[in-house]
């Protein structure tokens, strides 16, 4: 008697696994070959993990595109396999963006797909030139592709986080946001008694106000400068190597610059 028959034997009772026996039918699991049945089973899917809330439309939202090969799915994988395969994209994209702004809640908003077709090209070599070369010979290959895109939405209307060196930053000054004291000194409405020292703390924000518009300004300035300097340096250094080898005839490698020292009479 084999190992696996006395294994058998000494576990009956326990082990659920039983020898196959003859005749008995296959089970075998349909792979999906129509297109149509996959973009159908597409839609029941994504419909089924719409988000329930109602009134988000204003609310911020995150786009993201998926790009399958249809013939790396038909012929290939089963409708559960096919299921998962969608259910795990979303959860994927819900979890990945949830860890980029997770002051919210994301849920999917809406999608659409679509049928394209795509040229996919291959390079490969089928011989060697007379000079050594290899000889390389191109092929075009038309290829269907199913672009899925799709759109979360935070359900709980937060605003999105700015990061500075990897860490949420809070734009306020002075217990401000900058844009929206922007906002409230236009929609201001216009009283005929005012009071002294709001006129005066209104005035001082909108000097702030301008002072930090200017010194933007006055950065973007220096920097197109700074890239402007340094655009003419690289064309004089190119231009100078390239005048010393037509000359010469040979690459010139630029020697660092030498000082000297005039002495004292």
């Amino acid at each position: 008697m084999s190992i696996i028959e006395n294994f058998r034997k000494s576990r009956a009772g326990y082990v659920s696994a039983q020898a196959p026996q003859e005749g008995s039918a296959k089970r075998e699991v349909q792979k999906i070959l129509d297109l149509s049945y996959l973009k159908d089973m597409l839609t029941k899917v994504m419909d089924n993990m719409l988000t329930e809330e109602k009134d988000v439309d204003n609310n911020r939202k995150h786009n993201y595109v998926w790009s399958i090969d249809i013939a790396n799915v038909l012929g290939y994988v089963d409708t559960p396999q096919w299921v998962f395969m969608i259910e795990s994209m979303v959860e994927w994209l819900v979890e990945n963006w949830t860890s980029v702004q997770p002051n919210g809640k994301w849920e999917l908003y809406k999608y659409e797909q679509r049928v394209e077709t795509k040229e996919l090209k291959r390079r490969r070599a089928v011989g060697q030139n007379q000079d050594g070369t290899p000889q390389i010979h191109e092929s075009i290959e038309p290829r269907q592709v199913l672009i899925i895109g799709a759109q979360l939405v935070d359900i709980q209307g937060q605003r999105d986080l700015v990061y500075e060196m990897g860490r949420p930053k809070t734009q306020t000054q002075n217990g401000f946001d900058p844009e929206v004291l922007k906002e409230m000194l236009k929609g201001a409405p216009s009283q005929n008694q005012k009071d002294p020292e709001m006129e005066i703390k209104m005035q001082e924000q909108e000097q702030l106000l301008n002072k930090q518009s200017a010194e933007l300004e006055q950065m973007r300035e220096q920097m197109r400068q700074n890239s402007e300097i340094m655009a003419g340096l690289l064309a004089e250094l190119q231009s100078g190597r390239l005048n010393a080898e037509i000359e010469t005839g040979t690459p010139v490698k630029k020697s660092p610059a030498k000082t000297t020292r005039r002495r004292k009479k």
